[in-house]
């Protein structure tokens, strides 16, 4: 059975120069930057457990901060296919080994 993909589920989006500040801390929610180190275009969202996302964007996510109280992992490929890495709750990633495609808190 493949894999559903739900598109990115945003709570906001603001231009460039949103920095870690601006990540809203909740049950549920992660924080994506297109830049290395937390630069560039943010995307926070409020994401449903154990179901694969798509970073619905014109980038891909780059740096990110998992404030949720879920483990993350994040995808290379869609539809949380490919090289993974976890990013444990609470933990921020200022660089990710790949361009994230997908992602899924578990």
């Amino acid at each position: 059975m493949a894999a559903a993909i739900v598109p990115f589920i945003s709570f906001s989006a603001t231009p460039a120069a949103a920095g870690v500040a601006d990540c809203n801390k909740g049950p549920r929610n992660l924080c994506f930057w297109s830049g290395k180190n937390y630069t560039g275009e943010f995307a926070g969202s409020t994401q449903i457990i154990n179901q694969c996302f798509s970073v619905d964007r014109p980038w891909s996510a780059n740096s990110g901060w998992n404030v949720s109280n879920y483990k993350l992992t994040v995808y290379h490929g869609a539809v949380c296919k490919g090289s993974s890495k976890i990013i444990p709750k609470g933990q921020k990633a200022p660089t990710f080994p790949f361009t994230v495609s997908s992602y899924k808190l578990t």
